[in-house]
């Protein structure tokens, strides 16, 4: 009888578990960005809701290597504490931050959370190292991804990204090319400064709008291949 009873107890314990984000966002409806410690959604996890700024993440810092997105919300993260230094903004589940972009693994120290679509625009920081972001529309707008002096991207496809951007922004001694094809082929653009608009950049009869398709960013003048 006893084995019985704590049968049930443990049946009512698990019926009383933590339920999974998804099933906690239907229930509670609210648009938000949930955190975690490790690949696959593992570890701690801490959740933001859509408006919600978070300086400094405290011992959270330099901890988070999973986002999910619940409802209409997406998060800017930020390198280092009162949103500075290079910034990367998610509107969608990254299950392992290492894969996706694995200098942003266990790098994050604050974070904003918005409303998807409303996102404010990036603010210009002193302090950020060099880097390229690049933006889905005109004028710096839309969702962006960041990449730092050093990096590239063969194939633009494999981050939902290929022929999508219409502005580039550079930070720091910096400058990128950019490629109409895969694996750094075809027409070629070297950028090393702010373009607010590739409409205005002429590219083989057309213009370099939504044409891009992979990249490579290094230090300006540090003769990294382009």
């Amino acid at each position: 009888m006893k084995h019985g009873l704590c049968a049930l107890a443990l049946c009512a314990m698990g019926s009383l578990g933590v339920m999974a984000p998804e099933a906690a966002w239907a229930q509670s409806g609210r648009d938000q960005v949930c955190v975690y410690e490790h690949a696959n959604y593992g570890g701690w996890e801490r959740c933001f809701s859509v408006g919600e700024d978070v300086r400094d993440l405290g011992n959270l810092r330099n901890a988070i290597s999973s986002v999910r997105i619940l409802g209409r919300a997406e998060i800017t993260l930020y390198e280092h504490p009162n949103f500075q230094g290079a910034e990367v903004t998610l509107d969608r589940d990254i299950p392992d931050i290492r894969q996706w972009r694995r200098t942003w693994n266990d790098e994050v120290d604050s974070l904003r959370v918005f409303k998807a679509g409303f996102r404010r625009q990036p603010v210009r920081s002193t302090e950020r190292r060099d880097s390229v972001c690049v933006y889905k529309h005109v004028n710096f707008q839309g969702d962006s991804l960041c990449w730092d002096a050093g990096e590239e991207v063969p194939d633009l496809r494999a981050l939902g990204w290929n022929d999508t951007i219409s502005s580039i922004r550079t930070f720091g001694n910096v400058r990128v090319a950019v490629y109409e094809d895969h694996y750094f082929e075809g027409r070629r653009l070297i950028v090393e400064g702010d373009l607010a608009d590739l409409t205005h950049q002429a590219a083989g009869g057309g213009n370099w709008n939504d044409r891009i398709s992979s990249l490579r960013v290094s230090g300006a003048g540090r003769g990294g291949r382009h």
